[in-house]
C-alpha cells in the first residue's frame, strides 16, 4: 500500500523512542509530493484491512 521507498516511515518498533523520533523528523522533512503518496498509502491500507467490506469479506472466507 505505502510506496516503497516510504514504507520505512509506516511503523516503528514498539517501545523504540529513538525510532519513533526519526521517523517523525523525516516525515516532517518530506515535500508534500511523498507526504501525499504516503497517506494515500496509509488510506489505502485501512481501508483495504479495516473497512465493513473487508472484514466481513474475512469472516465469511472463515466459514466457508
Amino acid at each position: 500500500h505505502y510506496p516503497a521507498e516510504l514504507a520505512h516511515l509506516a511503523s516503528f518498533p514498539t517501545g523504540d523512542t529513538d525510532a519513533l523520533t526519526s521517523r517523525l523528523q523525516d516525515l516532517a522533512a518530506l515535500p508534500v509530493a511523498e507526504r501525499d503518496a504516503l497517506a494515500s498509502g496509509a488510506r489505502a491500507a485501512a481501508v483495504d484491512l479495516w473497512s465493513w467490506e473487508s472484514v466481513a469479506r474475512r469472516i465469511t472466507d472463515l466459514a466457508e
